[in-house]
């Protein structure tokens, strides 16, 4: 699988993933037919060596890319391994699908190209925490938050009592604080983000 890449470097580095016993190919665009026609050329080399698949997802929102992102990595098998090429061509769709891989529950690795005069090395990108994991209590409390919600109404939809108050109070800051809580001062009313409805529906 592969996203904004530089031709030459991209071919490359697959050649390099055939050969490790790779054997089919996600190719992601933009719908620009511009950028597409830049790499048009490596796309059909690139079918004679490996069962390829050209995916076209809009660039913005931001958020609309992160969601077709998650769409294509689903597509894939449960048990299939996938290596997610990093690429310096559409930085904003390489962007989304690395924020994908936050949300998807698959054995994922990320790798780069590098080009160095006439040569070419793929490295390994160090493993990042992904996907993001809840805890049950953290979950239980995301999912209680919904849309404009004071405190006490949360504490009651969790059945909770005056004791749980500080608990839940500690995991709405640690979900606000890592962006799938937004928290309203004036009227002291809770939220979920787009990045926290999109956490649940992972869990679904």
């Amino acid at each position: 699988m592969s996203v904004g890449f530089t031709p030459k470097v991209f071919e490359e580095s697959l050649r390099n993933a055939v050969k490790t016993g790779a054997d089919r190919a996600i190719v992601i665009h933009s719908k620009d037919r511009s950028e597409r026609e830049k790499v048009r050329d490596t796309i059909e080399r690139i079918k004679t060596l490996i069962s390829t698949r050209e995916e076209f997802i809009t660039d913005e929102p931001f958020e609309k890319a992160v969601r077709e992102c998650i769409r294509i990595l689903n597509s894939t098998g449960k048990d299939d391994e996938l290596y997610i090429h990093i690429g310096g061509g559409e930085r904003h769709i390489a962007l989304a699908l690395l924020y994908a891989t936050f949300f998807v529950k698959r054995k994922m690795h990320l790798i780069v190209t590098i080009r160095k005069a006439d040569r070419f090395k793929t490295d390994l990108l160090p493993p990042i925490s992904a996907p993001f994991v809840l805890s049950s209590s953290q979950k239980k409390v995301l999912e209680a938050v919904k849309e404009d919600r004071k405190l006490k109404e949360i504490v009651d939809d969790l059945k909770g009592d005056r004791k749980d108050y500080p608990r839940i109070f500690r995991h709405l800051n640690n979900l606000e604080s890592i962006g799938f809580v937004s928290f309203n001062q004036d009227e002291k009313k809770y939220s979920q983000t787009f990045w926290g409805r999109l956490l649940l529906e992972g869990y679904k």
